[in-house]
């Protein structure tokens, strides 16, 4: 597993192959809405960058909710009293192994972590605003 990319890694290669770009309109503006808890018209988010920036804040808080996830696994599998080495290097694989069943196989959307949620968007408040006051993002 690589380092974490953020959004601004995501973002840059969105901004350079904007095919990449898969979400709409519509389907950024319920992620503004979501993120900021304030309602945007989805007709103010006609730029690319605006589509590419959501896209890229949302495949940089299924990342790191991932790998929290991964943390917090191995952290409550030690914790347990009897544990040894052998049993949590076990027990993570499988809960690893549902987890990728339910997300990969079975189509499920991956869980986003609140703080992860919360914490990107402390960092990205000022893009936020940007795209609030319809002018080109600086990033």
């Amino acid at each position: 597993m690589g380092p974490l990319r953020g959004v601004r890694g995501f973002y840059n290669d969105l901004i350079e192959d904007p095919s990449k770009v898969k979400i709409d309109k519509m389907k950024a503006a319920e992620i503004y809405n979501f993120l900021q808890k304030c309602q945007i018209d989805f007709n103010r988010l006609d730029s690319i960058q605006y589509l590419a920036f959501l896209q890229a804040y949302l495949a940089a808080a299924i990342e790191a909710s991932g790998s929290m996830w991964f943390v917090k696994e191995l952290f409550d599998h030690a914790m347990k009293p009897t544990a040894t080495a052998k049993d949590i290097i076990k027990d993570v694989a499988k809960d690893f192994l549902k987890r990728y069943c339910h997300i990969q196989i079975k189509g499920e959307a991956p869980p986003i972590y609140e703080n992860v949620v919360t914490g990107i968007c402390y960092n990205c408040s000022s893009y936020f605003d940007e795209i609030r006051n319809a002018v080109p993002l600086d990033l």
